[in-house]
């Protein structure tokens, strides 16, 4: 059974601490607003995030997990609403959220060391002090020896991994995650995503990472956040009953596969509700 879970009503923000280090409030956001095609893609998203805290969305394709995710990053200007970060309005991108893409966003004509290197060169940070940073992260995820090599001559896990460095080397207070491991094979997925909670755990950042991997969701957070198919609601709220650290066996514990059961079954009741004209997308009373 899922343990501490609620559906979260239009409008209520998810409880999280007095000052939130993330909030969205009454976000509403249309694809080509004003015009005969217009999307309305999220209807009223709030989520406060907790300092330190992992949370995961989910939910149907084509929900607006990523939409919500680039909201909170300042690169999408919601429709309505607005992000806060520690309370103050976002309006654009910062330093102080990071951001892992699904797709690299690795700089090919870098070298693994120039690429996660380049944000603390753009800040003016003293190159033994940035030396030392890079060789540090490097070494945290598994690049030692690669780093004079090009993305060209990297796997795409090798790839992700100079993602998460260059990202975590930043230092932001915040993390953001879109989909970031689901072009790998499984294999490397979940080594990464050890790897993700190692680096994690070093330094206990905020961090919002969303998936469409119901298993991943589970195994990386202290929340998942659950959506309806669009127009994007929040829905449910689980709070993961599980401790840390966390090893990859806990996926095959039954007390892990029945939460993932149970919240596999709420996202497809709110897709047949989608699909039967249910004007709520499925959200519980």
């Amino acid at each position: 059974m899922i343990g501490p879970s609620r559906p979260v009503a239009a409008g209520e923000p998810v409880p999280g601490a007095d000052t939130p280090e993330l909030e969205l409030r009454g976000i509403r956001h249309t694809f080509g607003e004003g015009a005969p095609d217009a999307v309305l893609v999220l209807d009223g998203i709030d989520l406060a995030v907790r300092e330190n805290e992992f949370v995961s969305i989910i939910g149907p394709s084509g929900c607006g997990k990523s939409t919500s995710l680039f909201i909170a990053a300042g690169l999408i200007k919601p429709s309505e609403g607005e992000v806060l970060d520690h309370g103050k309005p976002v309006t654009g991108p910062d330093r102080n959220r990071g951001m892992i893409f699904q797709t690299d966003a690795v700089f090919p004509w870098l070298t693994v060391k120039g690429n996660v290197e380049f944000g603390l060169k753009r800040q003016g940070m003293p190159r033994p002090d940035r030396e030392r940073i890079v060789a540090d992260y490097i070494s945290r995820v598994g690049l030692s020896g690669w780093e004079d090599r090009y993305p060209k001559e990297l796997s795409g896990g090798m790839r992700k991994r100079v993602d998460v460095a260059r990202v975590f080397a930043n230092n932001p207070r915040a993390l953001l995650l879109d989909e970031s491991f689901g072009q790998l094979d499984s294999q490397t997925k979940e080594r990464l995503q050890i790897e993700l909670l190692d680096l994690w755990e070093r330094e206990r950042k905020t961090v919002v990472f969303v998936t469409h991997d119901l298993e991943e969701a589970l195994f990386l957070a202290d929340r998942v956040i659950v959506m309806s198919p669009r127009p994007g609601r929040f829905i449910r709220e689980v709070t993961v009953p599980f401790g840390r650290p966390r090893g990859l066996l806990l996926k095959t514990e039954p007390a892990f596969q029945e939460i993932r059961r149970e919240i596999a079954s709420l996202i497809v009741t709110s897709i047949e509700a989608k699909l039967m004209g249910s004007p709520s997308g499925g959200q519980e009373p």
